[in-house]
């Protein structure tokens, strides 16, 4: 028996950027702004709240149009949908959250560019959308409906961005895939694997080059380095990944820029030509950002910056012409507070992979601040029992190498709001029993090896 342990803060639940629009789940609440020539920002009125009155467990934001999903785990869609993006079956756009019919419980969604991406409870992808820069994973122009894209082994997660795909199995491993022209994909639309040195737990893909962070904190990079989105003066190619950084907390991807947090500091690296490394000098390729007081979480538009620190406080920066962030100018050259999170929403860090060597009884702990308000419930999917979990423990039962999909559940009392998040637990089979924690952000705790023979 093991303990895994899921910290909760109580801070904005996910935030995501469009070529043109920002997105942020707070609570379970969807607001969003800026551009909505597709009908992307999901509302027509004059406040910032999506439509409809689903409770939000999810969100991703492409090019120009969304994807989020439900507290029952159902895909919902809305904003352009030129390339079949939406997955429809149709190439109408849809100014409001529309439904998604789909063939199992859905456990991670992105959005990039042209496209969207999903991963079922199973452990499939399916994708939709544009096919002709490879994304697809296949032979194809476009996919009107999601298509099941077949890979050897079952995929937890995945970032796209305009031109490239990175997906994360359930060992550990990434697989890439899309347009090659900076050795970001080893084999073009192919999914080929990438060979790290050490299991990885996040990735994050930007237009040419890729990000991916360590089990134990280590952020490594690889493709194009022409503007120093990888941290180096040279060469501006990198054909295999390179470590990049160490003690890494948070991390995203721009179109040609990278945005790191670490356990020192936050960091921009690449290119400036709309202040998106947070500065207005446009001939620097790195910053250093000091003004946002103990920044959390870190989302990149392709030139623009979201922060949110450990208040709550939402930050923004960079390029700003459709009131993306907005505020008044065109160009924001240094972080601004928007004023726009709502205190006592949910943030916690879910894409994390659990091995064992056989059928195992999973100990699921909790833990929070230390508060008299603060309630903790476990959903466990699809036998759907609840659990209340404070000082004492549950012990469900996964079968091994079948994932089991989770939803937490906060409630905040006195009060009748629910904030929920998506949790993806795998148990695999492997030589031997290896417990592994993911990202580190919230100090789950350091990489464990535990002998279950």
């Amino acid at each position: 028996l093991f303990t895994f342990s899921l910290l909760v803060t109580l801070q904005a639940n996910e935030i995501d950027q469009g070529e043109k629009h920002s997105i942020i789940l707070s609570g379970s609440n969807l607001q969003s702004w800026g551009d909505n020539s597709f009908g992307q920002l999901g509302h027509t009125s004059s406040n910032t709240s999506v439509d409809g009155s689903q409770t939000w467990v999810s969100i991703s934001t492409g090019g120009y149009h969304n994807l989020a999903l439900d507290d029952n785990l159902e895909l919902w869609a809305w904003g352009r949908n030129n390339y079949g993006q939406l997955g429809l079956g149709h190439k109408s756009d849809q100014t409001t959250p529309i439904q998604v019919s789909f063939p199992e419980a859905i456990v991670h969604i992105e959005a990039s560019l042209n496209n969207s991406f999903i991963i079922g409870v199973s452990g499939n992808l399916y994708v939709c959308g544009k096919g002709t820069q490879g994304l697809l994973g296949f032979t194809s122009n476009e996919e009107l409906n999601f298509t099941h894209l077949s890979l050897s082994q079952k995929i937890s997660s995945i970032s796209a961005s305009a031109t490239i795909a990175l997906a994360l199995d359930t060992f550990g491993s990434v697989w890439s895939w899309g347009e090659d022209g900076f050795s970001q994909t080893p084999n073009g639309s192919t999914p080929t694997s990438i060979v790290f040195s050490e299991k990885i737990s996040r990735v994050k893909a930007g237009s040419f080059h890729g990000l991916a962070l360590s089990t134990s904190g280590n952020l490594y990079a690889w493709g194009k380095n022409t503007k120093g989105q990888i941290g180096m003066s040279n060469p501006s190619i990198v054909t295999a990944p390179i470590l990049l950084e160490e003690n890494v907390i948070d991390f995203d991807a721009g179109r040609e820029h990278s945005l790191i947090l670490t356990s020192t500091g936050l960091k921009t690296l690449g290119r400036n030509q709309m202040a998106q490394l947070g500065s207005s000098d446009s001939n620097s390729s790195s910053e250093t950002i000091t003004s946002i007081p103990n920044p959390k979480i870190v989302s990149s538009g392709p030139y623009e910056n979201l922060i949110v620190n450990d208040q709550g406080e939402l930050y923004g920066w960079g390029n700003n012409d459709r009131d993306q962030i907005i505020l008044v100018d065109d160009i924001v050259y240094t972080p601004q507070n928007l004023n726009l999170v709502s205190q006592g929403s949910l943030f916690v860090d879910y894409q994390s992979s659990i091995f064992s060597s056989s059928n195992t009884s999973l100990s699921l702990e909790v833990l929070g601040y230390q508060s008299a308000n603060l309630q903790t419930q476990l959903l466990f999917s699809p036998s759907a029992t609840a659990n209340i979990l404070n000082s004492t423990s549950t012990t469900p039962v996964l079968e091994a190498g079948i994932p089991g999909t989770y939803i937490l559940q906060i409630e905040m009392t006195p009060g009748t709001e629910v904030y929920k998040r998506i949790v993806n637990l795998y148990v695999k089979p492997s030589t031997y029993g290896s417990l592994i924690w993911g990202q580190n952000s919230w100090n789950q705790g350091e990489e464990t090896t535990i002998d279950l023979r």
